[in-house]
């Protein structure tokens, strides 16, 4: 039977980090497996608009890929009559 536990710790100036299981498991044998993943702090929030949060690293999965010749403006709408 897998049992799992979700833990935020911090890992200290030596590379350690310190996990405390159940005092049920004392003396006994376990294997276990330890996947990790950085949290970066959040941005400075006080000036998003509201719905801005919600799309905080929704593309993060997606990046985005810039090639050699840039940013063309044939891909641009012309829009200088629409502030007229």
């Amino acid at each position: 039977m897998f049992q799992s536990i979700k833990l935020i710790s911090k890992v200290d100036n030596k590379g350690c980090l310190q996990v405390q299981l159940p005092s049920e498991l004392s003396n006994s044998e376990i294997e276990f497996m330890l996947v990790y993943q950085p949290i970066f702090s959040e941005p400075a929030q006080e000036n998003w608009p509201s719905g801005f949060l919600n799309l905080y690293g929704c593309c993060a999965d997606d990046p985005i890929i810039i090639d050699d010749l840039g940013i063309s403006e044939l891909m641009d709408d012309d829009l200088a009559k629409e502030f007229d």
